[in-house]
């Protein structure tokens, strides 16, 4: 359940905790989320599309530099993004970033509230070796409105 006002909001999203300071009802920032989240279209830039919510790229076949890269349009993408990078190698150590500054690339988990930069995702092996990566990545404060490119690579 989403928190109902700013008082009892505990996060460290302060997009979020000023939407709720605008929401006269509860379920808003339910809507919210369906509204900007469920209905974007991304750019695939590397990999292979495969759905939009949480957003899905199949990976390059490879073991190293980047398996996936798209943008999110500005005006979607509020909150934490779920995404699944599928059918990559399985045992990857992975980094996620977010390109701010007119190109220059930020690691993701500097946004997550861990300190351990592999905390933002998880690992599912699947059936034919192959492994699906979940991540949940935020958009940095203060983006909203303008397109966010994220890559997934192999970690250096």
């Amino acid at each position: 359940m989403p928190a109902d006002s700013t008082e009892v909001y505990w996060g460290a999203d302060e997009d979020f905790r000023a939407r709720l300071a605008n929401q006269t009802e509860i379920w808003s920032a339910v809507q919210n989320e369906y509204q900007y989240n469920v209905k974007m279209q991304i750019d695939t830039v590397v990999g292979e599309f495969a759905g939009n919510y949480p957003i899905t790229i199949n990976a390059l076949a490879n073991t190293e530099g980047t398996l996936a890269e798209f943008v999110v349009p500005g005006g979607y993408g509020i909150g934490h993004l779920p995404i699944i990078l599928q059918n990559a190698t399985a045992g990857l150590a992975l980094s996620a970033e977010i390109m701010i500054n007119d190109g220059e690339w930020m690691l993701a988990a500097t946004l997550s509230e861990s300190t351990d930069n592999h905390a933002y995702y998880q690992g599912i092996y699947n059936d034919d070796g192959s492994t699906d990566y979940a991540f949940n990545i935020a958009r940095p404060t203060g983006t909203f409105s303008t397109d966010m490119r994220i890559r997934i690579q192999v970690a250096e």
